[in-house]
Order: C-alpha cells, then sequence, then structure tokens
C-alpha cells in the first residue's frame, strides 16, 4: 500500500514538474530536494541541467543585448567623430588647396621681387659710385679753394704792401710839399731883396749899376724859381690826389680781400663739410648697398622656402585629400558596422522575444566604484566628471563624483576620506594640496584602492597613474601668442587665481620664461589669489585696470577668471587682448565675439575618459603607463570656426 502511494506521488511530482517546465517556468527548480527515488531524482538532474543551460543562455542574451547597445552607442560616437575628422579633413584640403594657390603667388611675387631687388642693387651700386665720384670731385674743389685761399692771402699781404708804400711816398709827397713851401718862402725873400737892392743900386747911381744888374738877374731867378716852385706845387698836389686816392682804393681792395678772405674760408669750410657729408653718404650708400646685397640672398633664401612650402602644401594637400577619402571609407565602414550592431541587435530581440516566456533567477552584476574628486563644481572639472561617468556606463563601472563647490583643501580631503571609508575600488583625484594628499593617497593605497591623479600629480606617493596637459608647456604656448598679439613690445598684466595650485604656478612659469626669452613685453603687475571667490576675483580685475589703464594684455590661468573678465570687457567697452589658459565653451564663444585673443585648451573631457579607462585595466591585473599627457593646443580668431564646427 505504502509502495502504491509513493508511486502514485512519484508520478503527480513528476507531472507537476512537467507542468512547470512546459510553462517555462524553472524558478522553483532550486528547492527540490534529492531524497526522492531514483527516477525522479534523474528528472531533478536533467531539469537542473536544463535550467542552467537556459539561464546561462538567458542571461548571456541578456548581457549581449546590454553590450550591443553600449556597442552601438559607442559606435554611433565614434561615426560622430569620424564625422567630424571628415569635415575638418576637408577644411584642412580645401585651406591647404588656399594655400598651395597662395604659395604659388607667392613664389611669382617673390620672383617679381628679384627683378625689382635686381634693378635696385644696379640703382645702389650706380649711386655709390656716383657718390664716389662726387667725393673726389668735391676733394679735388677744396683743394683748389684751399690754393685760392692761399693766393688770395698772398694777395692781400702784397695789396698791404702797396698801401704802405702808397702811404710811405704820400709822406715823402708831403715833405716836398713842405720843402716847396719853404723854398717858396725864401724865394719870396729873395724876390724882395731883390727889389730892396734894385732901389739901393738906383740910389747909387753909376755905382751901383752893376749891383743892379745882379739885382734883375736875382729877380728873374727868384720869378722862375717862384714858377718853379708853382708847376711842382701843382705836380705835388696832382700826385697827393692820385696818392690819396689809390690809397682809398687800396683801402677798398683790401678790404674787399678780407671779404673775398672770409667767403673763401666758408665756401672752404662749406666744401669742407660737403666732402664729410659726401664721405658720410658713400659710406652709408654702401651699407645699403650691402644690405641690399644681404637682402638679395635673403631673397634668394626666401623664394626657394616659398618653393619648398609650396612644395609641401600641395603635398599636404593631396594628404589631406587622402586623408579624407580615407576618412570617407571608414565613416562607410562605420555604418556597415552599425547596420550589423543592429542587425544583432534584432537577433538577440528576437532570441529573448523567444525566450520571454522562460522564468529564471536574474543574476546581479556587481560593479566596480570609482569616486572621482574634482578641485570644485564649476563648467571645466563638470565636463570632466561627464566623460568619466558616461566612460563608466560603458565598462560596467560606477563612477561617483563628488567635489567641494568652491576650491576648499579641507573638504576636498574629507570627501577623499570619506570615500576611502566605504571602500570604494578606486579614486581618481584633482588633488588641491600635494603634501597633503601624499599621506591620504598611501594611506587608500594601503586598503587596496588604486589611485589616479589628474592634472595636479603627487609625487612620491602611492599613487597608480597620472594623467595631465603639461601646465609649464601650455605657458609656454600662450606665451608664445601673447607675444604674437604684441609683436614682441607691449605692457600686461597677470592673474593668478588658485595661486598655491602646483599647475597655476606651472602656467605661471612657463609664461614668464618664454616672454622673458622672446620678448620686450613688460610685466606691469603680477597679482595672486588664493581661492576661487569670483566676487573677489572681479574686484581684482577692476582694481588692476583702474591703477594700470595703459596696459595692452591680461594673462588668466582658470576659465572662470576669464569669463569674468568677458563680462567685463563687454561692461566697460575695453578693447586690451586677453589671454586664458582654460577651456570653456563661453570662453570659445568669447574667442569668436573677438573678446577673448586666445584661449590655451586642454584636452579635459579625455582626463575623465582615460582615468576611468586605465583603472578598469588595473582591475583587470593590466599593466599601464604610469604617466600619460593629453597634450593642450590654441584656439584663436583664426580657427576658432573649425573647433566650433567640430564641438
Amino acid at each position: 500500500m505504502d509502495s502504491t502511494v509513493n508511486a502514485a506521488a512519484s508520478s503527480q511530482e513528476i507531472l507537476d514538474i512537467i507542468k512547470q517546465l512546459k510553462k517555462w517556468d524553472f524558478s522553483h527548480l532550486k528547492t527540490l530536494a534529492k531524497d526522492h527515488n531514483a527516477e525522479i531524482a534523474g528528472l531533478y538532474d536533467f531539469s537542473r541541467e536544463l535550467f542552467e543551460l537556459v539561464s546561462g543562455v538567458k542571461n548571456d542574451l541578456d548581457e549581449i543585448d546590454e553590450q550591443t547597445q553600449k556597442v552601438f552607442e559607442t559606435n554611433r560616437e565614434r561615426a560622430e567623430a569620424a564625422r567630424g575628422i571628415m569635415s575638418a579633413n576637408e577644411s584642412i584640403a580645401t585651406g591647404a588647396a588656399r594655400q598651395a594657390e597662395y604659395a604659388e603667388e607667392c613664389s611669382a611675387l617673390a620672383n617679381s621681387f628679384q627683378d625689382r631687388f635686381e634693378v635696385m642693387m644696379d640703382s645702389s651700386r650706380e649711386l655709390s659710385e656716383k657718390a664716389e665720384n662726387a667725393g673726389r670731385i668735391s676733394q679735388e674743389g677744396e683743394t683748389a679753394i684751399q690754393k685760392l685761399f692761399e693766393r688770395s692771402r698772398e694777395s692781400q699781404q702784397i695789396l698791404g704792401d702797396i698801401i704802405e708804400r702808397l702811404q710811405a711816398l704820400g709822406n715823402s709827397v708831403r715833405s716836398i710839399e713842405k720843402i716847396s713851401q719853404t723854398i717858396d718862402r725864401i724865394s719870396d725873400q729873395t724876390n724882395l731883396l731883390a727889389v730892396n737892392a734894385s732901389i739901393e743900386a738906383a740910389r747909387a747911381g753909376e755905382a751901383g749899376r752893376g749891383f743892379a744888374v745882379v739885382a734883375q738877374e736875382v729877380t728873374r731867378l727868384a720869378r722862375d724859381t717862384k714858377k718853379s716852385l708853382d708847376n711842382i706845387n701843382t705836380n705835388v698836389a696832382q700826385v697827393i690826389s692820385e696818392v690819396a686816392a689809390a690809397e682809398k682804393l687800396s683801402e677798398t681792395a683790401q678790404h674787399s680781400y678780407t671779404e673775398l678772405n672770409e667767403s673763401i674760408a666758408r665756401t672752404n669750410d662749406s666744401n669742407s663739410n660737403i666732402h664729410a657729408a659726401l664721405q658720410e653718404f658713400e659710406q652709408k650708400q654702401t651699407q645699403v648697398y650691402d644690405y641690399i646685397e644681404s637682402l638679395f640672398d635673403e631673397k634668394n633664401r626666401l623664394v626657394q622656402a616659398v618653393e619648398q612650402i609650396a612644395e609641401e602644401v600641395v603635398q599636404s594637400a593631396a594628404t589631406s585629400q587622402m586623408v579624407a577619402s580615407l576618412t570617407m571609407e571608414q565613416s562607410n565602414v562605420d555604418d556597415m558596422i552599425t547596420d550589423m550592431i543592429q542587425s544583432l541587435g534584432k537577433l538577440s530581440a528576437d532570441a529573448q522575444k523567444r525566450l520571454s516566456r522562460v522564468k529564471i533567477e536574474h543574476k546581479t552584476k556587481d560593479k566596480k566604484k570609482i569616486a572621482f574628486i574634482t578641485l570644485e563644481q564649476q563648467g571645466f572639472y563638470n565636463e570632466v566628471v561627464e566623460a568619466a561617468i558616461k566612460t563608466g556606463r560603458k565598462l560596467d563601472l560606477e563612477v561617483l563624483a563628488k567635489a567641494p563647490a568652491r576650491y576648499d583643501v579641507n573638504q576636498q580631503a574629507a570627501i577623499f576620506e570619506e570615500f576611502v571609508d566605504q571602500k570604494v575600488d578606486g579614486i581618481i583625484v584633482v588633488p588641491s594640496d600635494a603634501a597633503r594628499f601624499s599621506r591620504l593617497i598611501d594611506q587608500a593605497a594601503d586598503r587596496g584602492i588604486r589611485v589616479a591623479c589628474v592634472d595636479v600629480d603627487v609625487p612620491g606617493s602611492k599613487r597608480n597613474i597620472f594623467i595631465t596637459s603639461d601646465s609649464y608647456k601650455g605657458g609656454q604656448i600662450a606665451g608664445e601668442s601673447t607675444v604674437r598679439h604684441l609683436k614682441g613690445k607691449g605692457r600686461i598684466l597677470v592673474l593668478l587665481c588658485a595661486s598655491e595650485v602646483p599647475t597655476v604656478k606651472k602656467r605661471y612659469q612657463g609664461f614668464m620664461d618664454y616672454i622673458k626669452r622672446n620678448s620686450d613685453i613688460e610685466v606691469i603687475e603680477t597679482r595672486e589669489q588664493a581661492d576661487t571667490d569670483m566676487a573677489k576675483t572681479r574686484r581684482i580685475i577692476e582694481e588692476m585696470i583702474r591703477q594700470h589703464p595703459d596696459f595692452d594684455l591680461i594673462y588668466f590661468v582658470t576659465g572662470d577668471a576669464g569669463e569674468v573678465a568677458m563680462d567685463i570687457w563687454q561692461e566697460k567697452r575695453l578693447s586690451q587682448k586677453i589671454v586664458v589658459l582654460s577651456k570653456s565653451d563661453k570662453l570659445t564663444q568669447g574667442v569668436k565675439a573677438g573678446i577673448i585673443s586666445s584661449e590655451i585648451a586642454q584636452r579635459n573631457e579625455l582626463w575623465g575618459e582615460m582615468g576611468v579607462k586605465m583603472m578598469n585595466k588595473i582591475f583587470r591585473g593590466e599593466r599601464v603607463a604610469e604617466y600619460h599627457d593629453t597634450g593642450m593646443y590654441e584656439i584663436n580668431q583664426a580657427n576658432v570656426a573649425i573647433f566650433e564646427k567640430n564641438r
């Protein structure tokens, strides 16, 4: 009786199992006991194996479906990136073609310059020869004037001697005039004596006749003497008159000779100055000729360089076209992969539909947790975190993000310790203080937590990887753009927000090192702000502008400070240039609007992607490089359209 009852019970139990299997319900099999007879036990074993097989297939299909969706999303993003690359390559190809045209035009202009340089060289050479001839003629003229000056001085000396002789002759003639006057008085006395003698002879009568004859002769002699003396006086008067006239003419001639000598001396000085000027002109012209000759050599090198550039540009244009073609092919392949993924997804969906009646126990996956701690909550770091979360979702990793509202070392350290206490599997951190975080990182590592540093390193700690964009090189790029914008000269201001952060110091040092080596730019003020309080930043910027209104450019090392400056520039309608070492959509729009001269951008989203990806490799036991540099690049008005289009 008992055996019959047991057999009936076993048969009923078998029927129940079969009914559940027909409903594709395997959920009850896990509760089946093993203390049954062999037939039921065999059915139990078969059912359990079937349960495990179907469960495995169902869970695998669920996983395939989930992964297919992730691959589809990733491939879609890749296709979008490929289309962006294709668009950029097309722009590069178009630009390269235009550059080739410009290069050919430059080559033609350089050849035209060559002809003009040759004409200029010939003219310069001819001018130099004429200057040399003029200098030689001037030298000869100077020698002739010097001789004339010497002859004039000799003539002046001779004229002086003549004047002295005329003066002596005048004195002699005047002496004759005095003698004539004496003789005239003697003649008058003689004539008077003769008259008296005649009177006395007449009185003497016959005895005085002979004496009367003598008196007559004396009277005649006195009369002749008087007559001759009158002629002499007349001649002497004429001589004196002529001598006086000669003296006057000689004095006039001497005065004229003096003026002539002075004129000759001035002419000689002027000619000396002309000769000196001609010599200087000849020297300068020789220098000009040498410069033109050196320019001619430089022109030859320029022509050669332009020709090489033209060749390189043509090759670059061809390469760009080839890359564009390859990108198009890649885009087509991506489309095919997308179609294949969609087909796989459809197959998975169909399989899921066929297995939809199967009731199994679903497995729950244990995801590893990664904490992401940035310096503060602001646009730049939000992009990093979003990229990290997105990457974690693709890799089945849970990314937990938390950061201080504003830069605060103590608060950030407390957040780090909080995640350590939660026993997360990994921490990605932008450490605000290397010394403070060195101990915290080591403590986390000792508890088996993997740590990656982003942007700011903690050297000497037990961190696993460091991902950054070299801040010193970024500062150099900022310095290079500053020198270019100001053409090597000007007055600039610098504001360092979060000034104690090591990357900020490096951004400043790289900037200063470059402008000191490559320009005459003067840094008129560098202001440090330890925190990132934007209200305070605004006050500092306005104060610096007020104190130094004649500045030409201001340099910022954080994006928030650059955005505050944009608002001030628009309010005050300022025209000075701004260079910012950071990246944000608002800064890029500022570049487009002409407010920001240069935006030195980091690939910050790549930090989040690489941090999570490298952490996942570490979890899997793979070896990864310790240091990763994602680089920096400049956005300016010349290229902002490309970056905006790709964004």
